[in-house]
């Protein structure tokens, strides 16, 4: 009967540590929900704002510096995302390597294995350059599209590759 006791004590552990792996995850999904939501919102009062500023200001703008003078935008456009406006894995982009390190850190542990799969499959999903491509194009400035999804590309093999290492 202790045995059994004592079996019984180790399960739940287990159990808290898989429902803690997936709410972990759901976390890590709610948070980029909430960073896609509030970027989105800013561009919407950017928008707004610079609509406003055309219709009450029709004197010419001075010219910009840097390699946004190159592509200026065009009316009521708004202030689009740049390369470190993307809700990136890890604040500001960076290594690929080192973001899907960070997203599988996140997901369940190494020993589950079956959860970790569907895990980083999800993952493949989000940041597929296809589907990313598909979701955000409309909200990435056009000059900085290239350098975005190159970044997406790179992050997507990266998380391919995590998913093979454990096949």
């Amino acid at each position: 009967q202790q045995q059994r006791e004592a079996e019984g004590s180790r399960r739940p552990p287990r159990a808290e540590s898989s429902s803690q792996s997936w709410q972990q995850q759901e976390e890590e999904q709610r948070l980029f929900r909430e960073r896609t939501r509030v970027k989105e919102e800013e561009l919407r009062e950017s928008r707004a704002r610079r609509v406003q500023e055309a219709q009450g200001d029709g004197g010419p703008k001075p010219a910009r510096a840097g390699p946004r003078a190159e592509h200026p935008r065009g009316a009521g456009r708004g202030s689009l995302w740049r390369f470190g406006d993307v809700p990136w894995p890890c604040p500001g982009g960076g290594d690929p390597e080192a973001m899907a390190a960070a997203l599988v850190a996140r997901g369940p542990p190494l020993e589950e294995q079956g959860a970790l799969r569907r895990y980083l499959r999800v993952q493949q999903v989000r940041w597929h350059p296809d589907r990313f491509l598909q979701r955000f194009r409309s909200q990435i400035e056009t000059w900085e599209l290239g350098r975005v999804m190159g970044a997406v590309t790179a992050l997507s093999q990266a998380l391919n590759r995590h998913a093979e290492a454990l096949k």
